[in-house]
């Protein structure tokens, strides 16, 4: 579990600086224990569902507390490690704009991550230097 803790802070220390959030205090609270997973990762969709991971964003005084559900991470392939990291994140950007449930925040969170994703892509692509 050692090893996918590393990547999944690997992906916070570079994304917290592109997006802009270095100002924030962000927190990563990592779960090992079973029975804490249980009583935190339920899934508000499904019952039967453990989510990787969660945030609580408290955006009036900078600050957010990201809970990563940690044997859900292990052997998990790197890319899908950093968009799991980088949606997220996104909660952290947006969730000022709530209203209600948390379907609509989820759906941008998604969108947002890809199109971060997109643009770092497409960067590198055409060898610009700043996003490698």
């Amino acid at each position: 579990m050692d090893e996918a803790k590393e990547k999944i802070q690997k992906y916070f220390d570079i994304w917290t600086e592109q997006l802009g959030l270095r100002w924030w205090d962000i927190t990563v609270h990592y779960y090992r224990n079973p029975s804490e997973i249980l009583d935190n990762f339920i899934s508000n969709v499904d019952s039967n569902t453990l989510v990787p991971a969660f945030v609580n964003t408290y955006w009036q005084y900078g600050s957010a507390a990201i809970y990563i559900n940690l044997p859900e991470f292990v052997g998990m392939e790197e890319e899908h490690i950093e968009k799991i990291v980088v949606h997220e994140l996104c909660h952290v950007l947006i969730n000022e704009m709530r209203e209600g449930k948390l379907h609509h925040e989820e759906r941008v969170a998604t969108i947002l991550q890809k199109a971060f994703m997109w643009v770092r892509e497409y960067a590198r692509d055409e060898g610009m230097e700043a996003v490698k």
